[in-house]
């Protein structure tokens, strides 16, 4: 071939992959505007925000809605996993937990590598005693069953089915929960869905606290997605103030009243079922009170007191609480 032609050939397959890449990446802005209509419409529809990004050849900032649900705020971004010499985009919702750092696992497709990773004991698959479930779905954690029968609720596990199946995954470590799969042009019902899954999730024990503190001041959680100040409770009287607030540690949420003390009273933590109490500490009332408040355990950490419950107290159990707290608070004389 002569040098003529040997340029011209090249010239020709240079403009040929040049026009190739532009139109993939018109095909690709044509997309993302598209999707750029949906999440504004979502975030519209959820009272929420959206946050237009970019898709230039230079740089790909994600676009970002964010949506608070019942003091849940729910983040949903894309991101790229490299793949190789190329990339794949993901959508993923995120929230932190509403209290504490929830249960860890790790819900996925179970696939035959999966299956046969659980049958040698390299990874093991915890069982919800769902059949349907269980057979579609492999889930991994450090809790046991009973713990996660309790988070992933079956309203929990409908809305995950809902998610596209492409390479969808439902992840919480370390105080945060992530719901992601492979970016595509899904509908603001099927994104609705997966931020509601992840309010719903993150909201672990909200109700039950919400309705045990009826009677006192709601303190809603604010700031961002990522450092969001705790929920509270409040309760003051003449005395003095109780502040109630919401646990969830390994899975299980339950409840804390607290009120301060200054006073140089030596620590100490007792169940008050089980326990012997430190000499001195309670006084006729506060026995009679003590034995209302159900299974809890009293503490004092040098600058409180409080009572911590495995369940959730009835309301009025922690009013009865929010008595003995403010009564050992301002109690005169020591215990040993």
């Amino acid at each position: 071939m002569d040098p003529f032609t040997s340029t011209l050939v090249a010239l020709t397959l240079t403009a040929s992959t040049g026009a190739a890449f532009v139109g993939i990446h018109r095909h690709q802005m044509k997309q993302h505007k598209r999707r750029q209509v949906i999440w504004r419409n979502l975030a519209t529809i959820l009272s929420g925000e959206f946050r237009k990004g970019s898709n230039s050849w230079f740089k790909a900032d994600p676009d970002v809605v964010l949506v608070e649900l019942d003091h849940v705020l729910v983040r949903m971004d894309w991101y790229l996993v490299s793949v190789g010499d190329s990339s794949v985009p993901f959508t993923r919702v995120r929230a932190q937990w509403i209290a504490g750092e929830g249960a860890a696992f790790t819900l996925r497709k179970k696939t035959r590598l999966r299956s046969i990773a659980d049958r040698v004991g390299v990874m093991k698959d915890v069982v919800l005693d769902d059949e349907s479930f269980d057979g579609s779905f492999f889930l991994r954690s450090p809790h046991g069953a009973a713990v996660l029968r309790r988070t992933l609720t079956a309203s929990i596990r409908s809305r995950f089915r809902a998610v596209p199946d492409r390479q969808r995954a439902l992840v919480s470590k370390e105080g945060e929960v992530t719901l992601s799969w492979v970016l595509g042009n899904d509908n603001e019902e099927t994104l609705e869905s997966a931020i509601r899954l992840i309010a719903e999730l993150c909201g672990t024990g909200l109700q039950d606290f919400v309705d045990v503190t009826s009677s006192c001041r709601f303190v809603a959680p604010t700031g961002p997605w990522d450092a969001r100040t705790p929920l509270r409770a409040v309760r003051a009287v003449s005395t003095g103030e109780v502040a109630y607030a919401l646990i969830v540690r390994d899975g299980a949420p339950f409840m804390e009243a607290s009120t301060a003390c200054d006073r140089d009273y030596p620590r100490f933590s007792a169940d008050l079922e089980t326990d012997p109490l430190p000499q001195g500490l309670l006084r006729d009332q506060d026995r009679s009170r003590a034995t209302q408040i159900g299974r809890a355990t009293l503490s004092f950490d040098g600058q409180r007191f409080a009572l911590r419950w495995s369940e959730f107290p009835s309301a009025e159990q922690s009013s009865v609480a929010s008595d003995l707290l403010l009564s050992l608070a301002s109690r005169s004389g020591g215990f040993r």
